[in-house]
């Protein structure tokens, strides 16, 4: 396992990633933003990435491959583990196991609880440059769908995650994503969520995730938020 700050604090300039990864442009968590969906003309740019990011109202009408809130809303009154939490939501935004990842903010730090290869690989502060911690810090949401051309240090990518899958054996880079704060009544932030796609190449990770899917993960965030598991301690 490595040691907190210094193994993270060593990459923080290159940004992060795994399950986690680089930010592209933000806004708070009750507003979406996405960029590179089909071809748009960008708003603004990201200083920290130098990444063109476009605001929503200049981006074009894509379906959204996510599903129904429904089901997974009706978790809460089951007393879900983080496994089966992430089992279902994989389901409701159609992506496998592996590309979800579900992190606790617990004294400062980010951990993660979901997937298991990754609970002891490492904790992530809220003052390094991965995209959870600053999802976290800044309580905003995040889309990408060219990551994998960003600039970064794939610590936490290259660790298996430890669940079993016959179609997906091999470790793959993460070519699109999103990330959520999940955050208490109050605001206080619980933790991170994350989707996302993985493969060789961007045309075969599967389609571009859209504003609908953002909002969607926001909306299963705050499912998250409720449940036990994320406002107890850890054991």
């Amino acid at each position: 396992m490595w040691t907190v700050a210094r193994r993270l604090g060593a990459v923080c300039k290159e940004d992060l990633q795994a399950a986690d990864c680089n930010a592209v442009g933000s806004r708070p968590a009750s507003d979406s933003i996405q960029s590179n969906l089909l071809s748009m003309t960008p708003a603004y740019e990201d200083k920290r990435t130098g990444i063109a990011v476009s605001d929503e109202t200049s981006v074009q009408t894509v379906p959204s491959a996510g599903g129904d809130i429904g089901r997974f809303s009706r978790l809460g009154a089951q007393n879900p583990s983080p496994d089966r939490v992430c089992a279902e939501l994989a389901k409701l935004f159609q992506v496998k196991a592996d590309e979800i990842g579900l992190l606790k903010l617990e004294n400062g730090l980010l951990k993660f609880l979901f997937p298991p290869g990754l609970k002891t690989a490492g904790l992530i502060p809220l003052n390094g440059t991965a995209v959870a911690a600053r999802t976290a810090s800044t309580k905003s949401s995040l889309l990408s769908n060219t990551f994998s051309k960003v600039k970064h240090v794939r610590i936490f990518e290259d660790v298996k995650p430890g669940i079993a899958s016959g179609e997906n054996p091999e470790r793959m880079p993460i070519q699109k994503l999103m990330s959520v704060p999940v955050l208490h009544v109050s605001g206080a932030v619980l933790g991170v969520v994350q989707v996302s796609r993985k493969g060789f190449e961007a045309s075969s990770a599967g389609p571009d995730f859209t504003g609908d899917d953002l909002k969607l993960l926001e909306q299963s965030a705050k499912v998250i938020a409720a449940l036990d598991f994320m406002r107890q301690p850890s054991d």
